[in-house]
């Protein structure tokens, strides 16, 4: 059964695919087998710059398009995700995550018995828990 990771490279004002090549290289700097899979924008994978291609298993396109412009939440393709992975079994990871000395085993184990998981929790790079009643400009909206 194939597994790999998948992130959403779309280039916003932020450099999505750099910060994706460096989530990219942080998990197979915890583990080297591990297969990653860069998702951009319908018709953007020959603009993926050729330096990064080394971290990148898969460059795939967004198969229905960014269907997010409109407003700009780019969060909103992440249903394309599931049509475009090209593994059997997939985790998502948001571009601006990295990992840091992770059993990647570990992590497969823990999702095995799920569909769909969700972290009910997350850390900043500092560690520190965060902070659940933020919320961003969009999410006010929906």
């Amino acid at each position: 059964m194939s597994k790999g990771f998948i992130t959403l490279g779309i280039d916003t004002e932020q450099d999505k695919i750099k910060y994706s090549h460096a989530l990219a290289l942080s998990i197979k700097q915890s583990d080297p087998k591990s297969k990653f899979c860069l998702v951009v924008d319908k018709d953007y994978s020959d603009k993926v710059p050729t330096e990064y291609h080394d971290a990148f298993d898969f460059i795939v396109e967004l198969p229905f398009g960014n269907t997010a412009y409109k407003d700009g939440f780019h969060g909103m393709n992440l249903w394309q995700l599931l049509h475009c992975s090209p593994f059997e079994e997939t985790i998502y990871l948001d571009s601006d995550t990295l990992i840091k000395n992770i059993n990647m085993e570990i992590l497969w184990n823990l999702f095995e018995t799920y569909d769909v998981a969700i972290s009910p929790i997350a850390r900043t790079y500092r560690n520190y828990l965060t902070d659940k009643t933020h919320k961003f400009d969009i999410e006010l909206h929906y």
